[in-house]
């Protein structure tokens, strides 16, 4: 039975999710179809109500999907932004949270057992990757932000007894100690001279994971490469948290594997 999909947000005639998403597809037999939808903070409401049976969400929307659904996920609770819906049978919507565990994988290929991680930037991407950051075994997470009410409004709402989270400013960046890892979640088109400010020698020094990945490498992980150090692109966590995300679609079910997910997983990386 064919069903549709879409991913939603803006801007999105960058994302790579349909071609990701329908190579899936193919692999595994579904006659489903994947659409690409532009929509700004508060318009969910205008695709909600036509024949898509669920959602990929990415910015501005991850807060509005999580407030959407009536069913949610642990993740998804945790941190109150999602990033997956499925339509249930009653018409509602179910949430889920695949970037947390997406990137958790996608992480592990960067680096291993970083002890002190940083993140740039204080929205939703970011508290998926505080937690992400735990799962690999991060025991301090610093959260860097301009406005530090956004870094401590994150860190407030993430509590958590295994994990240390300082919220800093670019300017208290500077006194730093070295990080094991860097995360930015900064967005793609951010003025490169905005940049400038997040550079300092405890930041740049580390393997950089960037959750962006068009146009690649980003302006950020040029700065990287320029000083020598180790860039990884946020295409490897597209893929994993989109595996999660088919298994949502599949069957309702993110713990229940597909079939031959690591030639999936190859098809998918072909595609992007």
């Amino acid at each position: 039975m064919t069903k549709k999909f879409a991913v939603l947000g803006s801007p999105i005639s960058h994302s790579k999710s349909p071609q990701i998403h329908l190579a899936a597809y193919r692999f595994l037999g579904l006659d489903w179809e994947y659409h690409r939808i532009e929509l700004e903070a508060g318009q969910l409401g205008r695709v909600t109500g036509k024949d898509y049976a669920g959602f990929s969400v990415t910015m501005p929307l991850k807060h509005d999907a999580f407030e959407l659904a009536t069913k949610r996920d642990e993740l998804s609770q945790g941190t109150r932004v999602a990033n997956t819906l499925l339509r249930l049978d009653s018409g509602e919507f179910a949430c889920w949270n695949t970037d947390v565990k997406g990137l958790a994988n996608a992480l592990v290929s960067a680096v291993k057992n970083p002890a002190r991680v940083c993140v740039l930037g204080a929205g939703a991407t970011a508290t998926s990757a505080v937690l992400a950051a735990e799962l690999i075994g991060a025991k301090a997470v610093t959260v860097v932000a301009r406005r530090i009410e956004q870094a401590s409004t994150l860190a407030e709402k993430l509590v958590t007894p295994q994990l240390q989270i300082v919220p800093q400013t670019p300017e208290e960046l500077k006194q730093a100690s070295d990080f094991d890892l860097v995360i930015s979640t900064l967005p793609a088109g951010l003025d490169p001279s905005a940049l400038e400010q997040f550079l300092t020698p405890a930041v740049i020094t580390a393997p950089l994971f960037d959750v962006a990945y068009k146009p690649w490498p980003s302006p950020l992980a040029e700065r990287w490469i320029a000083a020598g150090s180790s860039v990884h692109s946020g295409i490897e966590m597209l893929l994993h948290q989109a595996i999660l995300q088919i298994r949502v679609f599949h069957s309702g079910d993110i713990f229940k594997e597909l079939p031959d997910e690591a030639a999936l997983l190859a098809v998918m990386r072909a595609a992007s």
